[in-house]
């Protein structure tokens, strides 16, 4: 069933892993607690009039990310119960919120064909330059094979179309755009799904990792490539989501929504 209906738009949840373990501290440096939570690792199918859309593509199983252990070689299946919810060849655009491993791993076969042939593949253009240059470099070595067995062959067959979306967006139709969110990586984007000024639900990629973050906006995950961006990008989502009560899909928690505390901003997950 649909997780969320705007008008003639639905929003399905495929989920990789459900419990994706860390110690706080290697996702979040400065966070003052110890021990470990547990990220999702989430994928997000539209379907509206005229497209199906799916946005993310996961880490993918057997994917070898030198240095990478939370990405190395994971055997969690996204592929097959993705196709239990729709045939590959039938998904007319991918999305990818950024390209991190756990976002674009799944976008090619395990022989290295592209999983979705006859999509138009979203990506930001300042996220594929940045990969493109890890490549060249071959460090972290973890990424660079990232481009070589997920981004370089979809690439090399004319799926991919960058995109910028740093002013007006992008938009598929129906109330379902890309919007620029960056800070994670230069490039980021989320999707929306309802009125420009009011979105009924935000599919929001890496803009936050996990609840605690809610509390303290400012609090960066490891992997922030511009940390003060990043915050200022969570403090406008929070607020906008706030505004119009809309639904909050992130990759590594729970569907919830946001609303105004204090000075912050709490988290309710959906039932």
């Amino acid at each position: 069933m649909p997780l969320h209906q705007c008008g003639p738009v639905t929003v399905e949840r495929i989920t990789e892993l459900d419990d994706w373990p860390f110690d706080v501290r290697d996702l979040f440096p400065g966070h003052p607690g110890d021990g470990r939570i547990s990220l999702t690792i989430a994928t997000h199918l539209i379907r509206t009039p005229d497209l199906t859309v799916l946005v993310d593509a996961g880490n993918g199983d057997g994917r070898d990310r030198p240095g990478m252990p939370a990405h190395h070689m994971l055997d969690a299946g996204w592929a097959v119960r993705l196709a239990e919810r729709v045939v590959p060849d039938d998904v007319d655009v991918v999305v990818c919120a950024h390209l991190h491993p756990d976002h674009c791993g799944g976008l090619t076969t395990g022989d290295g064909r592209p999983a979705f042939p006859a999509a138009r593949h979203l990506v930001s253009r300042a996220d594929l330059d940045a990969l493109r240059a890890v490549h060249r470099h071959g460090e972290p070595a973890g990424l660079a094979r990232t481009w070589e067995d997920s981004v370089a062959p979809v690439l090399a067959a004319g799926l991919v179309h960058p995109v910028d979306a740093r002013e007006d967006g992008v938009d598929l139709g129906h109330g379902v755009r890309l919007r620029s969110a960056p800070g994670h990586t230069p490039g980021h984007l989320v999707v929306e799904i309802g009125p420009p000024g009011g979105p009924e639900v935000v599919i929001g990629g890496d803009v936050l990792h996990h609840p605690l973050q809610f509390a303290d906006l400012d609090l960066a995950q490891a992997g922030d490539a511009d940390p003060a961006r990043a915050a200022r990008t969570r403090r406008d989502l929070c607020e906008r989501l706030a505004r119009s009560g809309g639904l909050l899909l992130p990759s590594h928690f729970a569907p919830g929504r946001v609303r105004q505390a204090g000075d912050g901003f709490a988290y309710t997950p959906s039932r």
